[in-house]
């Protein structure tokens, strides 16, 4: 095994932390609908920490295969998404 971080296993983490934050997105679009404005910001808050260490899983992987930023743009700009 080597120190630098498995390709595949950066791509899961990429695959998994996409997924993650669209999920977060989506729960803050519904609480906005259906929660008070306390519980909303309350809630806002906790999110913004959350999608912040989903970034650093995306650097982690980004830093181990600068290739894969490339591809992940690329699959974006053609599909609209990642995974």
């Amino acid at each position: 095994m080597t120190d630098k971080l498995d390709e595949q296993i950066a791509e899961f983490a990429l695959n998994a932390s996409f997924r993650a934050g669209a999920e977060l997105i989506q729960l803050l679009d519904m609480a906005r609908q259906h929660c008070s404005s306390k519980d909303y910001e309350t809630l806002k808050s906790r999110v913004a920490n959350a999608l912040g260490e989903i970034g650093e899983i995306k650097h982690w992987a980004f830093k181990a295969h600068p290739d894969l930023e490339a591809l992940v743009e690329q699959r974006i700009d053609k599909y609209g998404r990642w995974s």
